[in-house]
């Protein structure tokens, strides 16, 4: 159903968008398009017997993360298509905020509904919050990324205000800022923030505290005109979301499953060690997209109980799948989007793109801390969250619009 959505999306998008246009467009994001697109003509040479037998270990796995791969390529050239300004900029954002509340408020009433099955495809509920997703920790990354969205959305709407400003200004601004005509972004971070604690996901809060944290002292320190109530802002959301809302909603549990974690009752770690000789021994070729569920048991020999058909890793499954220079590429491009919304934190005067900067500094530093325990880039909702987020990443600084601040 996605493939054949994001199909008709660029096809329509094909249609109705003017060459010119999308040339002008595509031309900003290439940076992400092109290491997609060289990475899809490597699972093609995987997949191809070129020589006595074809690189990967299991052809129809490749084949179908081709396909899913061509289609993260269609979207990222329609987003480039559409999003030609700041009012479709807005508008993209605003749809991805609301579809991570709708997400969000699905599955806080799951969890304290007396239904013991979902209502569609009757997957039986748990303990942890899971919404329209099988696995809890694939939705505590959807929210996650969504979460960093709005609080980069709320921070786009604060005021600026001059140094003479006293404190009593300052906090009618954080109150306007909570209060005003952008309160609903408020109550969906709530919403969001509460169904994140009851996913009961470790490393998804502990992604979403450092990264909050860590992207508010970048913006005290990288933006040029921040506002004067930021770190106010900032501890609202700690106090108010994290510590009142967590309590009031089970955040101890959390704690708990942290305070349980042992290296000797987790395996995940074991699976990664397992998991360097398959790189060692196929670093250049990889053993195929989409085959680390037929790789892994060669080197498995039941030294640990379960079934992993993902290596709870993703610099390590990518690397095992495509091979250590694919994965060092797609290193990259992250990077040089991470580059390109710290730029735009710290020179454009326009308090949208910073705000929408902040965001994105908040959600790649979340992904690339939870990637490092799960594998939330094999999901396609998640995925195409993060691409979105890359390309917001590089519109907020390469977009036309005011001039950056020079001094």
């Amino acid at each position: 159903m996605f493939e054949i959505l994001i199909a008709v999306t660029s096809l329509l998008t094909a249609l109705t968008v003017r060459p010119n246009t999308a040339i002008a467009q595509i031309k900003y994001i290439f940076p992400i398009l092109v290491p997609l697109a060289l990475l899809q003509v490597w699972t093609v040479f995987q997949i191809l017997p070129l020589t006595a037998s074809a690189i990967t270990n299991d052809a129809a796995q490749s084949e179908i993360a081709l396909i899913k791969g061509i289609s993260y390529c269609l979207f990222i050239v329609s987003c480039s298509c559409h999003l030609t300004d700041k009012q479709k900029v807005t508008h993209f954002c605003y749809t991805v905020v609301a579809a991570v509340a709708m997400q969000a408020l699905y599955a806080v009433y799951l969890q304290y509904s007396a239904e013991s099955h979902s209502p569609v495809f009757g997957m039986r509920l748990g303990e942890r919050a899971t919404g329209s997703f099988v696995y809890q920790n694939h939705l505590a990354n959807y929210l996650l990324i969504g979460a960093s969205l709005s609080i980069g959305f709320l921070i786009s709407h604060l005021t600026r205000r001059s140094k003479s400003a006293n404190f009593k200004r300052q906090m009618m601004s954080v109150f306007d800022a909570l209060l005003s005509s952008k309160w609903l972004i408020r109550v969906s971070i709530i919403c969001i923030v509460v169904a994140l604690i009851l996913t009961r996901s470790r490393m998804g809060n502990a992604a979403f505290f450092v990264s909050l944290v860590i992207t508010s002292l970048l913006a005290l320190w990288q933006m040029k005109r921040p506002p004067r109530v930021l770190k106010w802002l900032v501890l609202s959301f700690i106090v108010l979301d994290i510590a009142i809302v967590g309590a009031l909603f089970g955040i101890e549990k959390v704690k708990e499953r942290v305070d349980s974690t042992s290296f000797q009752s987790e395996t995940r770690d074991d699976v990664v060690a397992l998991s360097i000789p398959l790189i060692q021994e196929k670093w250049l070729t990889g053993t195929g997209a989409g085959t680390f569920y037929t790789a892994f048991p060669q080197v498995h020999h039941y030294t640990i109980h379960g079934l992993y058909d993902h290596a709870h890793n993703e610099y390590i499954q990518f690397a095992v799948e495509y091979g250590v220079i694919p994965t060092v590429m797609l290193g990259l491009m992250i990077l040089y989007c991470f580059y390109q919304a710290i730029i735009a934190l710290r020179e454009r005067r326009d308090s949208f793109y910073q705000g929408l900067a902040f965001g994105c500094i908040m959600a790649i530093i979340g992904m690339l801390m939870h990637i490092a325990v799960d594998f939330p880039l094999q999901a396609p909702a998640t995925t195409v969250n993060f691409l979105a987020v890359l390309i917001l990443a590089i519109l907020c600084n390469k977009q036309r619009g005011e001039k950056k601040v020079t001094f």
